[in-house]
């Protein structure tokens, strides 16, 4: 059973990286919920099989199996299409599943740098694939066209989630042998490249708040690893105005005013009509909820739209009063949508799992050999929950697959007890805990 869930997840994290967002169901997303559902039954068989289900997944066991099905039957309930509520539950189901059979199927460090890297080489290939698609282009204006479409995939989850995972391999003084710190420094680079190249404000503050907190929370001396990411970050820019200049891209001037101008727009955010629609959404989701007060408890329902005043004529559904069931804000989201049980069950399960993993981290000896892969599953995640706040990638049932095996390898990590060395420091190999341990 074992060997079934171990395949059915690597199946998950290789159609989450070929899901893009469509209004059709694709083969990609066929593939994906298949390997989901599949997943689900094997995690449900070993838990029936189990004397008792450990106190850390509860939550996520009665989320995965009760709560999300009733609030699909609760949406169609209230009017929604049973279809339309499913897809919606995909994201969720594709989480809170990935979540739990990273906790069943991980035994060893091993086992979690084999994910571990799997996820930062196939974030890598979506952002490298997007970036040469891009400068494949001959005719300036369709590469600049091209180069703006590429920006959708190259400059959220994936670029973040290549750079984050990687950053502490490359700048550890004590990191993986040579050729897979090569690696990671190659990873890395194409991350930020397709940040930088992707013109987005959310995830370039997401990473930047994300690499403030490796540089708190890391017990190595803090002077030297300031300036060791300035110094990577340097060289990704100027790679990065290479890849783009030439006889078939932008110029190097052209580049640096794109993002230049980017960085100018912060000073206008506050009249910015995307950031301005945004509380308005806020406001029109939270006024549904005072319409309907049971729906603090029960939630509205997946897929049940809610009314807000439009500003954004750039809106997909324009101006004016306009009817959706999306938000960018995700924890406002859950909570029209699962309602308070929904939101303390996904995000309070994140928050639990971020806060221990620092505590951990801190007891850690710094030299010790997990701790830079610690350090990137945190980031990470820490980063995600950031993004959640204006631009939701766990609304994506391929990106919350990611993110459901990242919060579940963070949290297995924590529980792979290390063999001592000879002079008493952590060992080099691990064992797993006993099973009511997980």
């Amino acid at each position: 059973m074992r060997l079934i869930s171990v395949v059915l997840f690597y199946v998950v994290l290789i159609a989450g990286f070929a899901q893009r967002s469509t209004a059709e169901i694709t083969y990609d997303e066929l593939i994906l919920i298949a390997s989901l559902l599949a997943a689900s039954v094997t995690l449900l068989i070993t838990l029936v099989t189990r004397r008792r289900i450990p106190k850390c997944i509860a939550g996520a066991v009665f989320f995965a199996y009760i709560w999300l099905p009733f609030n699909v039957l609760w949406a169609v309930f209230n009017g929604v299409d049973l279809e339309l509520a499913i897809r919606r539950a995909a994201s969720l189901f594709g989480y809170v599943i990935t979540f739990l059979l990273s906790i069943f199927i991980f035994r060893s460090f091993k086992d979690i740098r084999a994910a571990y890297i799997s996820l930062a080489s196939g974030a890598a290939v979506v952002v490298l694939w997007s970036l040469l698609q891009a400068t494949s282009v001959h005719h300036e204006g369709l590469y600049l066209q091209e180069f703006r479409r590429a920006t959708h995939v190259m400059g959220g989850y994936h670029s973040v989630l290549a750079m984050l995972l990687t950053l502490p391999l490359v700048v550890s003084p004590r990191g993986p042998m040579f050729f897979e710190k090569l690696t990671a420094f190659a990873v890395f680079l194409i991350g930020t490249i397709g940040l930088l190249l992707s013109l987005t404000r959310t995830y370039w503050i997401v990473a930047l708040i994300s690499v403030l907190l490796f540089v708190l929370i890391s017990r190595r001396n803090r002077i030297r690893l300031f300036f060791m990411i300035l110094a990577s970050s340097l060289s990704v820019l100027l790679l990065d105005l290479g890849v783009v200049s030439g006889e078939r891209g932008l110029t190097k001037d052209q580049t640096i005013q794109l993002i230049s101008q980017r960085v100018a727009d912060f000073r206008s955010i506050t009249e910015d009509p995307s950031v301005l629609n945004r509380v308005q959404e806020l406001l029109g989701g939270l006024q549904s909820l005072l319409e309907e007060p049971q729906a603090m408890v029960l939630g509205r329902g997946l897929g049940r739209e809610f009314a807000f005043v439009s500003v954004d004529p750039f809106y997909p559904k324009g101006a004016g009063v306009v009817f959706t069931d999306y938000s960018h804000n995700f924890y406002l989201y859950l909570l029209l949508q699962m309602g308070i049980p929904g939101l303390l069950l996904v995000v309070g399960s994140q928050v639990t799992v971020v806060l221990g993993a620092i505590r951990w981290m801190m007891r850690q000896n710094p030299e010790y050999h997990r701790i830079d892969i610690g350090y990137g599953l945190l980031i990470t995640v820490f980063g995600l929950l950031i993004a959640n706040l204006v631009a939701p990638p766990m609304l994506f049932a391929g990106v919350s697959s990611h993110i459901g095996a990242i919060v579940g390898m963070l949290l297995k990590l924590q529980r792979i007890d290390p063999l001592p060395a000879p002079n008493g420091k952590a060992g080099n190999e691990a064992v797993r805990y006993p099973d009511h341990y997980l």
